[in-house]
């Protein structure tokens, strides 16, 4: 299970394959606009997918989290920390929590996950045009960044003739159960090669702003954090240097989150910060 991001990402608080009953790790990001309490039209909408893919789009959509000014007990500042907790019990209820410290404000919702929900035909067009854009601009990504791995994985993709194989499957997908499997299996396949390749075009970048991350919070701690902190941060560093060895695209970024997260937290503490 995943939770929509609001640049199109997701991020991973269930892992496929978790025993049931589960409990994901804590979420925090930031509220990006400001919310009036009263505000029935402002608020927080969240939406909560299922599947393997980094980009939210492509997911299956479980529903989505929603709270609105209405039901805050104070106004919610652009910036504040909203914190969100997945849980799925044995029969498939999915409930989620979102807490806003600030406000000390709770809100709870659940949702009930499918065994089985029938891919439409709709989805598998989108799906389609998601893939073929990708291979178009990946092809032009790799040529700029020099990356064979890229390279090599557009390569199988078209001597597999995975693409070609979905299109011919959807043809038929409306009336053909079994066409319509074959798309979706073909699909799977190129979207899950896409999203690798993703990942290696994106590593560089995502790699030099972990090691600025770590320099800026290092001097922020060093100059600012309480003896807590101070002792956290080199666990954190090396927590985050082993993923990035370890080429976890994954972990380094949620690693990377939570290194800026606590040198942010350090400088708005600051007065000078403030002023």
């Amino acid at each position: 299970l995943r939770i929509g991001l609001e640049d199109g990402g997701t991020e991973v608080l269930i892992a496929k394959g978790s025993p049931l009953p589960a409990k994901s790790r804590r979420l925090t990001f930031r509220q990006a606009t400001r919310v009036g309490r009263g505000d029935a039209t402002k608020g927080l909408k969240v939406p909560i997918v299922e599947g393997p893919y980094r980009k939210s789009g492509l997911n299956t959509l479980i529903g989505f989290f929603e709270a609105t000014g209405a039901q805050l007990s104070r106004d919610l500042r652009a910036g504040a920390e909203v914190e969100v907790r997945l849980e799925v019990d044995q029969s498939r209820l999915v409930k989620v929590t979102a807490f806003i410290p600030e406000t000390d404000d709770e809100f709870p919702m659940a949702f009930e996950i499918k065994e089985y929900r029938e891919v439409t035909r709709e989805e598998l067009v989108r799906k389609a045009s998601a893939a073929e854009s990708g291979i178009a601009k990946l092809r032009e990504e790799s040529i700029e960044h020099e990356v064979p791995e890229v390279e090599e994985l557009l390569a199988q993709i078209e001597r597999e003739q995975l693409l070609g194989e979905a299109r011919k499957a959807l043809a038929a997908a409306g009336v053909d159960n079994d066409a319509r499997d074959r798309c979706q299996s073909r699909l799977a396949d190129v979207l899950g090669r896409l999203d690798r390749a993703e990942q290696l075009v994106a590593w560089p970048a995502m790699v030099k702003e972990a090691e600025d991350d770590l320099e800026w919070t290092r001097g922020v701690v060093a100059r600012d954090g309480e003896e807590d902190e101070k002792r956290r941060f080199p666990d954190m560093e090396k927590e985050l240097r082993r993923m990035i060895e370890a080429r976890d695209f994954e972990e380094v970024r949620r690693k990377d989150l939570e290194v800026w997260r606590l040198g942010f937290r350090v400088l708005m503490r600051q007065p000078r910060f403030l002023v």
